[in-house]
C-alpha cells in the first residue's frame, strides 16, 4: 500500500506535457541541395526549445508554382497545430517561402530568416547556428559576433 501511495505521489508531481505544441521552425534548403544541407541547424534549434521540421523538395526539376504548392501541402501536414511558425531558409528556399507567403494567408508565421551564403558548408558554422537561435529567441542578431578580427 505504501509503495502504491509513493508511486501515486510521484505520478502526481511529475511534469505534465503541455497541450500546446512548441513553436515550430521550418528549415528549407536551396537550389541543387536537399534537406541534409540544413541538418546542421536542426540540433541547435531543437536544443533551444523549438520543434524543427526540415522539409525537402526537388529543386532542379519543378516550377516555382509547384514548389509553392508542395510547401503548402507539407506545411498543412506537419505544422497545422503550430502556434508560431518560423522559417530558416537558404537560397531558393527563401524565394519559395517568400512566394508562398505572398500567395497564402499564413496564420502564425513569426519570423523568416534566409541564410545568404554561396557555400552550404556555412550551415555547419557554430556562429550561424548561434545567430539563428538568438534571432528566434530575441528577434535580433548579435552583430558584434559577426565582426571578428
Amino acid at each position: 500500500m505504501k509503495a502504491a501511495l509513493l508511486f501515486l505521489s510521484f505520478a502526481l508531481l511529475a511534469p505534465r506535457a503541455t497541450l500546446a505544441s512548441p513553436e515550430t521552425v521550418v528549415l528549407l534548403h536551396g537550389l541543387y541541395r536537399n534537406e541534409r544541407s540544413m541538418q546542421p541547424l536542426e540540433a541547435p534549434v531543437r536544443m533551444a526549445g523549438y520543434r524543427v521540421v526540415n522539409l525537402g523538395y526537388d529543386s532542379r526539376s519543378q516550377t516555382p508554382e509547384t514548389f509553392v504548392a508542395a510547401l503548402d501541402a507539407q506545411l498543412a501536414e506537419c505544422c497545422a497545430d503550430a502556434p508560431k511558425l518560423h522559417f530558416v531558409t537558404h537560397s531558393l528556399g527563401g524565394i519559395v517561402t517568400r512566394a508562398y507567403v505572398a500567395s497564402t494567408k499564413l496564420e502564425g508565421m513569426t519570423d523568416f530568416i534566409t541564410v545568404h551564403a554561396v557555400h552550404t558548408w556555412i550551415m555547419r558554422s557554430d556562429v550561424v547556428a548561434a545567430q539563428t537561435v538568438l534571432f528566434l529567441k530575441t528577434g535580433r542578431f548579435a552583430h558584434e559576433t559577426l565582426l571578428r578580427p
